[in-house]
């Protein structure tokens, strides 16, 4: 495991979650996930008996193009090429110590995404006019 460092000590009213850091120390596939598992239904009594959220709201990103062969794990035989996937984020407010707090989760950069191989690749096979006005809808900047 990568220990990090003061990566918390800048982040106020942020704690680290260590119910997690004996699920990963155990060997093979089976028992971690089971482990995990474990640690993770604890986690969520934690959550589920501490205070609520003030709101949450889903929010979209942007659409992409998927290739129809690992959405459907090859199984349908269909002749489109690609599905296209709503990315969405979730916006949560919560009250830490009084103050209300917005939590922005599972955000993308669909500028930097174009930057990895597999879109890198599309992008060479239909083109970019095709990848950026047919295949992809960008939504309003969160």
């Amino acid at each position: 495991m990568i220990e990090r460092t003061g990566y918390m000590s800048d982040v106020s009213g942020l704690e680290r979650l260590e119910c997690f850091d004996a699920a990963w120390q155990v060997s093979g596939h089976g028992p971690k996930l089971k482990a995990v598992r474990k640690a993770a239904f604890g986690l969520r009594e934690r959550f589920a008996t501490g205070p609520r959220v003030v709101a949450v709201r889903t929010l979209p990103v942007a659409t992409l193009a998927y290739p129809t062969k690992y959405a459907f794990w090859s199984a349908p035989l269909l002749p489109f090429p690609y599905v296209i996937m709503k990315h969405q984020c979730l916006l949560v407010q919560f009250l830490q110590r009084g103050e209300l707090k917005n939590l922005l989760f599972n955000p993308t950069d669909d500028i930097a995404s174009r930057e990895t191989p597999f879109f890198k690749r599309m992008i060479e096979q239909v083109g970019e006019y095709v990848a950026f006005n047919v295949l992809q809808q960008k939504f309003d900047s969160l």
